[in-house]
């Protein structure tokens, strides 16, 4: 899974409720896999609807040592007005063992103990600094 962090937030349901991912996160994702289109995919899904868009339009997907990757990128999941909990998109990524927290410049410091899931057991916390330049650096914990 793949939560988006922005500048100020910390909380899993803040990162929810992200409608739109900013051009630093789709920077990144683009680094480590492509943009594909959901409907008529013929690879491993985990889970996203490959025939009538329920669970978005477009995901992002790689392989890697001959395993299929498809990321549940939060803010391309469809997302429910007035729901804090955002349980369309909390089913896919609440499920996945491992959870990359992509964080703005600015974003708070992630814990944990935030998110409430029995399933994610390992968060990559990716921190982009100078994004969308020749400078951009990432920083992993």
């Amino acid at each position: 899974g793949v939560m988006y962090c922005q500048s100020e937030q910390a909380t899993e349901e803040e990162m929810y409720n992200n409608e739109t991912s900013g051009p630093a996160l789709e920077e990144f994702l683009g680094l480590i896999s492509q943009k594909v289109r959901l409907k008529g995919f013929e690879g491993f899904r985990a889970g996203l609807d490959c025939k009538t868009d329920t669970t978005g339009s477009h995901s992002y997907y790689t392989t890697y040592n001959n395993n299929e990757i498809m990321f549940h990128v939060s803010t391309m999941l469809p997302c429910t007005p007035n729901n804090k909990q955002q349980l369309l998109r909390k089913r896919h990524i609440g499920n996945d063992i491992v959870t990359i927290v992509f964080q703005e410049p600015g974003a708070l410091a992630f814990t944990p103990q935030t998110v409430r899931s029995q399933f994610q057991h390992v968060f990559i916390i990716v921190r982009v600094s100078n994004p969308n330049s020749e400078n951009t650096r990432y920083s992993i914990a």
